[in-house]
């Protein structure tokens, strides 16, 4: 091992695309890091309670051999006084980071920690960062953060504090509001991004947890059975005069009738439509994998369509989707590129698209039960639980159905 001068700096380089590291003979633990890119660094080993520590000094050409030792030769004798650079730098670090920087860095490398976390919920995650936390506690260190500030950050996005208009494409705009349910779910994202920093030692506690959550109003969005028809004859009717592509209402159609997700509907595909056993079979949503029982109508609906590609309700010539938020009413919108316009739907001009199918069309689905009524063979299996919620003392076992001759379905 040669002493670290300039010329052997220069004169060595990285082979078969391998990292070089060479090491000085005259300080022990100072070396040059060498990278297949060409890139030259200078660093310093040592070991602390037996673990192997690498602290890097700066690259060759903004130091020179000689100014990288000296800097080593320090660093070494911290570590002969007992103390560890690396984790004092560390601490210096997170003790001057920011919850907005915080944030950057949980979205940037928390799916590493978190691999089964959706990209829809990373999404939401990063929006309500982006919309609530970082406007209130943005430039607050993280460390410093106590409960009684986090509890005032809860009730002022619940109070709309925060109330933003902000364009987020060329003809986009995004409404920034409050109230009590964007408020818990803004404290449960900074919540967990607190509890990642605990993991990742950035902070030593979660002052979010303790915080009680905001109530959020229940609501019967469900669709009673006059508005349920209102909704299917006013489909028919704009399918009939061409102002609703086929694959529109064929959607809105299984929607009202299955409980699904608008996502679900979007995305589904030929090969999940289960026409034997009357089940759509899901891959992924976003409770993960599952099966949705057919009421003879939703069948109806999908044995009249014709195949044309993979998709179930939206044209050959689509290559993705994306989220829409359309409005049913007033003007022209778009969900997922097909047309909607002029009509009113339960007496309420202009609900936006997403909010009908996400809470209405899912309630009326599960609350009328059309994927059972229409199959009066299957009956669901009830047994005793100790576990989970009750009803009378019973529960339904979950996608588990006997045909009237006991045996059960799959």
């Amino acid at each position: 091992m040669p002493k670290i001068t300039k010329r052997v700096v220069d004169s060595v380089a990285a082979t078969d695309g391998r990292r070089l590291l060479l090491w000085d003979d005259e300080l022990k633990g100072f070396g040059l890091l060498v990278l297949p890119s060409g890139v030259k660094t200078y660093i310093a080993n040592y070991r602390v309670g037996g673990r192997l520590q690498r602290q890097t000094i700066g690259r060759h050409g903004v130091l020179t051999p000689e100014q990288a030792r000296d800097r080593a030769r320090k660093i070494l004798g911290t570590v002969a006084d007992g103390r560890d650079p690396v984790a004092e730098k560390r601490e210096d670090l997170s003790a001057k980071m920011t919850v907005a920087e915080l944030g950057d860095l949980y979205l940037a490398e928390g799916p590493i920690d978190r691999p089964n976390k959706k990209a829809s919920t990373w999404a939401t995650d990063a929006s309500n960062l982006r919309r609530h936390v970082v406007p209130l506690l943005g430039k607050r260190p993280a460390r410093s953060l106590s409960q009684p500030e986090i509890a005032k950050f809860q009730a002022d996005v619940a109070a709309g504090r925060n109330k933003a208009d902000v364009k987020t494409k060329k003809r986009g705009r995004a409404l920034v509001a409050g109230g009590p349910g964007t408020a818990a779910r803004s404290l449960g994202t900074l919540s967990a991004v607190l509890s990642w920093a605990v993991g990742r030692k950035l902070i030593d506690s979660n002052p979010a947890r303790g915080v009680p959550l905001l109530k959020m109003r229940k609501r019967d969005a469900s669709l009673t059975a006059d508005e349920l028809s209102r909704l299917v004859e006013t489909v028919e009717a704009m399918q009939d005069a061409a102002e609703l592509s086929r694959n529109a209402a064929t959607a809105i159609k299984l929607l009202a009738m299955t409980g699904c997700r608008k996502g679900e509907i979007l995305g589904l595909k030929w090969a999940g439509v289960d026409f034997e056993h009357g089940l759509l079979r899901l891959p992924d949503s976003k409770t993960g994998q599952k099966a949705v029982a057919l009421g003879a109508s939703a069948l109806a609906v999908l044995a009249d369509l014709p195949r044309e590609g993979e998709y179930v309700c939206r044209p050959v010539a689509e290559t993705s989707i994306t989220p829409g938020s359309a409005k049913i009413g007033g003007g022209c919108a778009s969900a997922q590129g097909y047309p909607i316009s002029g009509c009113t739907i339960c007496g309420t001009p202009s609900p936006r698209l997403r909010s009908l199918t996400a809470r209405r069309f899912t309630s009326s689905g599960r609350r009328w039960g059309t994927h059972r009524a229409a199959r009066p063979n299957v009956t669901p299996t009830w047994r005793k639980t100790r576990c989970g919620r009750r009803r009378n003392g019973l529960r339904p076992v979950s996608r588990r159905h006997r045909s009237a001759d006991g045996r059960r379905r799959r």
